[in-house]
């Protein structure tokens, strides 16, 4: 099933706006996801060769969703999701600016896609985290998903 793109989802705090990626805002999701990559090149663990994705791809893709989030006119997070016919959907390459953190940002983008992912037929959906990134995991818990190793997931349908 193919999830037409909303014009604009308003989620979480009024300011903060969450649209459907395309051509025109490409290069914003591609600053952010260079952040993310820089983040975890960072850490002791290399970033999974399978974040590597292109953002052109991901928005050609009829089974994966681009969201960002958007401050007024300033883009301050995305997040990307991919969904399979077993039901079975994963949130990747997820990021909020550093200085927007902590404003309900992620929150904002993860209801957003979820929604879509639900409307989709999506059943699950999961989330891999960096195990030594503690408030990401204090995050994916405080949004009702369960930890399993490093994965975490939800029921949303």
């Amino acid at each position: 099933m193919v999830i037409p793109a909303p014009e604009a989802t308003t989620a979480g705090p009024e300011e903060i706006r969450i649209v459907r990626a395309d051509a025109r805002t490409k290069s914003d999701v591609a600053r952010m996801r260079r952040a993310l990559y820089e983040y975890l090149i960072s850490l002791d663990d290399a970033p999974p060769p399978t974040w590597r994705c292109t953002v052109a791809k991901d928005l050609e893709n009829q089974r994966c969703i681009v969201l960002i989030a958007r401050l007024g006119d300033i883009p301050v997070g995305t997040l990307t999701a991919n969904w399979d016919s077993t039901g079975w959907a994963m949130l990747r390459d997820g990021w909020v600016d550093t200085g927007f953190r902590r404003k309900g940002v992620a929150r904002a983008l993860i209801n957003a896609v979820q929604r879509e992912l639900a409307a989709a037929g999506a059943r699950y959906v999961a989330a891999k985290y960096q195990v030594s990134n503690h408030s990401a995991a204090a995050a994916w818990t405080s949004l009702g998903f369960v930890a399993n190793t490093e994965i975490a997931r939800k029921e949303i349908g």
